[in-house]
């Protein structure tokens, strides 16, 4: 009898260790991130993050285009941060959030990837480049880096 009580009580604890295990995001690319999750309840949330770049060649044909000034558009919406063309990352490809490039976010929800398509215009509103971005979500400090060509 006490060999059976035991057994039960010995089960009983392993039935509530596993269901208590702390549900949360487990993806560390995920916004809402939880170190303490040892369940993922798919609950994370996603931010694409871009940087997009030209070189000096893009820069001089554009200049010489009569191109003051490139914004990027990723679907129908400015990044807001116009750049002056003479303002040209490289030769190499720049880091996240490097100066003389545009930096972009998006809310992706639950998505942890999507495509978006982008359009480089010029201060006419003219499209200068386009292509589609594979845009994942990304930890802080880290993102896409796109070349505009």
């Amino acid at each position: 009898m006490k060999r059976n009580l035991l057994f039960v009580m010995l089960a009983s604890t392993v039935v509530l260790a596993s269901s208590c295990a702390k549900k949360g995001c487990t993806d560390a690319n995920a916004n809402n991130y939880s170190a303490e999750a040892e369940k993922d309840d798919e609950s994370c949330t996603y931010t694409a993050r871009g940087t997009f770049w030209y070189t000096q060649s893009v820069s001089i044909a554009q200049y010489q285009a009569g191109t003051t000034t490139i914004e990027v558009y990723v679907g129908d919406v400015a990044s807001g941060s116009p750049l002056n063309v003479s303002d040209y990352a490289g030769p190499a490809t720049p880091s996240c959030g490097d100066a003389k490039t545009i930096s972009v976010e998006k809310n992706m929800g639950a998505v942890s990837s999507k495509d978006y398509t982008w359009q480089a215009k010029d201060q006419n509103g003219n499209v200068l480049y386009s292509g589609t971005w594979s845009a994942t979500g990304k930890a802080a400090g880290s993102c896409d880096v796109i070349q505009i060509q």
